[in-house]
């Protein structure tokens, strides 16, 4: 985990050194808005950032940012957010680790739909097969 600074005065803070951190606003910028070149998109990226300016990033665009921070190792504003939130920091997840669980996950879901469909089929077959002294006698009593 890269090492931020102890403490941003503020999300945008911390944001403008994850951009920084992950190449620098032109070319953060450019994934953000590839239609635009890389200069005017990075002028964008930097007044989106700036509370003065009108312009903001939508939730997406922010999310965004903040998956890029964790892939460039630069996790300084989620940390930012959980602490002015009152949360622990974050623990990053090891993408492999992930898939592994993710993998064991479906092995015991697979199981338990074996076992699941395995005691359906037990009781058809209990439902099916009836005790033949429980039938009425249809006799001449």
């Amino acid at each position: 985990m890269q090492q931020g600074e102890l403490w941003f005065d503020d999300l945008y803070d911390a944001l403008r050194h994850v951009i920084n951190v992950a190449g620098g606003p032109k070319k953060v910028g450019s994934l953000l808005w590839p239609q635009m070149t890389a200069h005017r998109a990075g002028e964008r990226l930097y007044a989106c950032l700036n509370r003065d300016r009108s312009e903001k990033l939508d939730f997406e665009q922010l999310m965004f940012l903040l998956k890029l921070g964790r892939e460039s190792g630069a996790h300084d504003a989620v940390v930012h957010i959980n602490t002015i939130s009152g949360y622990a920091p974050p623990t990053p997840v090891n993408p492999r680790d992930e898939h592994a669980e993710l993998q064991r996950q479906v092995v015991r879901a697979a199981d338990e739909f074996k076992r699941t469909v395995a005691r359906l089929e037990q009781l058809q077959q209990q439902t099916l097969v009836t005790p033949t002294h429980l039938h009425p006698v249809h006799g001449g009593r």
